[in-house]
């Protein structure tokens, strides 16, 4: 049996559950107004990539935050920012949207997309409502208001060695613990946000750590029973983001 994240949403919104800090039952329907669809694109290094710093890489460079700016001013990009490492995924974009359909063109506008020096890949995600929307009033009301940038942790959550082999059982139980897990980082604080992709990839979800270290991030995303069992495992990465973003 395939161990998901989308599974567990599921039992999240259809069952009375228990807050790990406060012992009240949440309302279900309460709890689907706190959460909004949106489109991630995560973006990776093309066919085109080279790390010099030509002119003609400086100007798609340009081209590339120009069009972030412009995506931003438009409504839909809510969320967006470089990786802190050298690996394959350059950097990540959070829209609000419902489809892929409705931010795939401006995206591809992107000139560094179009060169080939980028790709994106999109994802339906289901996250916690209002990311972006307190920054984006306050810019607008001062658009001159520096934009400061921090590094969060970002946490995929991918199908582990052992998402097969999990009976139906145990897969009730561990997603019993695993949505527990999730609750007590969000109302810790120590992640900012957490969620599923609504469709069947390898990658299951995304936790947004606001930790000191990659470290840290690393020993509470395995502390998840899922992922201690093996049906899931995590990959992270350190993001820049600008401060402010998260609900």
């Amino acid at each position: 049996m395939k161990f998901t994240l989308s599974a567990i949403l599921m039992i999240v919104l259809t069952s009375g559950l228990t807050n790990a800090q406060t012992k009240k039952k949440l309302n279900p329907a309460a709890l689907a107004t706190k959460m909004s669809s949106y489109v991630v694109g995560l973006l990776y290094k093309g066919p085109a990539w080279t790390a010099e710093k030509t002119p003609a890489v400086e100007s798609l460079q340009a081209g590339h935050m120009a069009n972030i700016q412009k995506m931003a001013d438009m409504g839909k990009l809510v969320a967006a920012g470089p990786m802190g490492d050298t690996g394959q995924l350059r950097g990540i974009f959070i829209f609000r949207a419902d489809s892929v359909a409705e931010v795939k063109a401006m995206a591809q506008a992107d000139p560094a997309i179009n060169a080939g020096r980028l790709k994106i890949d999109y994802y339906i995600w289901w996250g916690q409502k209002g990311i972006g929307e307190k920054f984006a009033a306050e810019y607008k009301k001062n658009p001159d208001m520096k934009m400061e940038m921090t590094t969060f942790q970002l946490v995929f959550l991918l199908s582990g060695p052992n998402a097969d082999s999990i009976s139906p059982q145990e897969a009730g139980k561990l997603q019993g613990q695993h949505r527990e897990h999730i609750f007590s980082m969000l109302d810790s604080r120590r992640a900012a946000v957490a969620g599923p992709f609504m469709e069947d990839h390898d990658i299951r979800g995304i936790i947004v750590f606001q930790v000191g270290s990659l470290e840290e991030a690393k020993k509470l995303a395995e502390s998840d029973p899922a992922v201690k069992a093996g049906h899931l495992k995590v990959e992270i990465h350190p993001w820049w983001v600008a401060k402010g973003v998260w609900p």
